[in-house]
């Protein structure tokens, strides 16, 4: 079997393409349903001191990630992805301009902490608040 692993001062024939992979590391995280929900994290941050049976965590969506996941997909040149993350924020937050501090996919919050990021960003606060349409 170790013959069949590539050794770590392997150099690929072409350079990586860190655009795509970038690009595809942001839309992994994304979720199908509801448009423009992703999560922060599809790893488990805290390694042996959690676990697949502890919920919460950056397995959640989190605002404050969400508006540099929009940021990304805005950069790399995806704006109806962005919009899509800037919409459902809209309809997530909260009657004071506030956002939970994490949600689930379906918009309901998870962790009732105030977390002051969370008033203050997202940045986009005016494009939503106006009506919850952008």
């Amino acid at each position: 079997m170790a013959e069949r692993l590539i050794k770590l001062n392997h150099k690929p024939p072409q350079p990586l393409n860190n655009y795509r992979i970038s690009t595809a590391v942001l839309a992994s995280h994304c979720a199908l349903d509801p448009a423009g929900a992703a999560i922060a994290s599809l790893s488990i941050s805290w390694g042996v001191s959690k676990g697949d049976n502890d919920l919460g965590g950056y397995h959640l969506v989190w605002p404050r990630d969400l508006v540099e996941t929009a940021g990304g997909f805005l950069a790399a040149g995806d704006a109806m992805s962005a919009l899509s993350i800037l919409s459902f924020l809209c309809e997530v937050q909260l009657p004071d301009g506030s956002w939970p501090q994490t949600l689930w996919l379906d918009g309901e919050a998870y962790w009732g902490a105030f977390n002051g990021m969370n008033a203050l960003f997202p940045s986009c606060s005016p494009i939503c608040c106006s009506g919850k349409a952008i």
